[in-house]
């Protein structure tokens, strides 16, 4: 009967090595898949990323062309606001006043020349009053 014991322990140790085994491969399995997992969401992020690259590369260029745009676009408004500048100053105005404008003109001066006389006079006192003449 010792024979069959020891066969039966051999069996039963076989079993136990083959269980354990198993369950070693089970969690060598659910670790793999872990890792799988990570990988993808990796890849994930990852296509994310370059996805948001090309889309800044692709705004980052719109954004140039408008700009390039503008300058061209402000340098013909310059170019034509220069143009019409010239042609401006080389326009010959012709002006008909009546004799009531140019009597408003000639009182509007007089006013302005008296007083201009005034504050020169005003500034000459002033003037003596802070520097008196010595002597």
């Amino acid at each position: 009967m010792d024979v069959n014991t020891n066969c039966m322990a051999n069996k039963y140790d076989n079993l136990v090595e083959e269980i354990n085994k198993q369950e070693e491969a089970k969690e060598e399995k659910n670790s793999l898949d872990e890792e799988l997992r990570l990988l993808k969401q990796a890849v994930s992020n990852l296509q994310d990323c370059v996805s948001k690259v090309e889309q800044a590369d692709k705004d980052g260029t719109d954004m140039m062309k408008a700009l390039n745009a503008a300058t061209d676009s402000m340098d013909m408004a310059v170019f034509a606001f220069c143009r019409a500048v010239a042609r401006a100053e080389s326009t010959v105005l012709k002006v008909e006043m009546t004799d009531e404008c140019k009597n408003e003109i000639k009182s509007a001066r007089e006013k302005l020349i008296e007083a201009e006389i005034t504050l020169l006079a005003n500034h000459r006192k002033c003037y003596a009053t802070t520097y008196p003449k010595p002597g």
